[in-house]
């Protein structure tokens, strides 16, 4: 019988720091380094091992401020483009503004032309509510219409099967995936930007099924199978507005 145990790992500790009068999202687990991200909600959220103190944590933050205020602009700017872009005159679909007009003679809610950058709509909507609902209703249709035909296409590149896909309006992420189920979503956002950055998350979530971490491996897949797959990273990354 063996005389010593395994040394189980701690648990994940999560807490919270205030750093110049911002609240960081702090989680310390099994980790070797410290890796700061900013949310799309605009939360800085820190990971780091267990050892490293709230003010090693303070002092890392303060070295890396001209980052964090850079990555917080660009975040402020997309937020006043997207506000400006996606109105109850105008939305953003596939990289493109398309602006709204007035067609009572419709059978459908709405039609998109793309070669005139329009989309007639039936009635236009009275408020902000209803431009939300008109835009999230026209990102879902188109969305789902495009995954429908390039799913297909990548699983059988990929030699990849999903039992179940679907689309939601998340704003955090752009995609995930359930590797144990076999089961991916993607972003509603997504179809704000060009087709190609739906196809990178595609791949990305497909990619999962053959690879569950993000490793070197998973990387070497995402190149092999989509080698472009970083300028799309880069638009989403940046959140850019076409």
């Amino acid at each position: 019988m063996p005389l010593f145990r395994l040394r189980q790992p701690k648990p994940q500790q999560k807490s919270e720091l205030c750093w110049q009068d911002q609240v960081v999202q702090v989680t310390r687990k099994a980790m070797k380094s410290v890796r700061l991200k900013l949310h799309h909600d605009g939360q800085l959220r820190v990971s780091c091992p267990h050892q490293v103190t709230d003010a090693q944590l303070a002092d890392f933050l303060n070295q890396r401020q001209p980052w964090i205020t850079q990555q917080q602009q660009q975040l402020t700017n997309h937020r006043q483009q997207s506000e400006t872009i996606n109105n109850a005159r105008a939305m953003h679909l596939w990289g493109r503004q398309l602006n709204f007009e007035l067609n009572s003679s419709l059978r459908q809610q709405f039609e998109i032309c793309h070669q005139q950058s329009k989309i007639y709509l039936r009635q236009l909507p009275a408020d902000e509510s209803a431009a939300n609902s008109l835009h999230q209703q026209v990102w879902r249709n188109e969305l789902k219409q495009h995954i429908a035909v390039s799913l297909p296409q990548w699983q059988a590149d990929m030699d990849v099967q999903v039992a179940f896909w679907n689309v939601k309006n998340m704003r955090t992420k752009w995609g995930s995936c359930n590797v144990t189920r076999r089961r991916i979503w993607l972003s509603l956002q997504l179809a704000q930007y060009p087709k190609e950055c739906t196809e990178m998350v595609l791949v990305h979530e497909l990619t999962h099924l053959l690879e569950a971490a993000h490793n070197k491996r998973f990387y070497q897949l995402m190149d092999k199978f989509l080698p472009e797959w970083r300028d799309a990273d880069a638009i989403l990354k940046n959140r850019a507005v076409f």
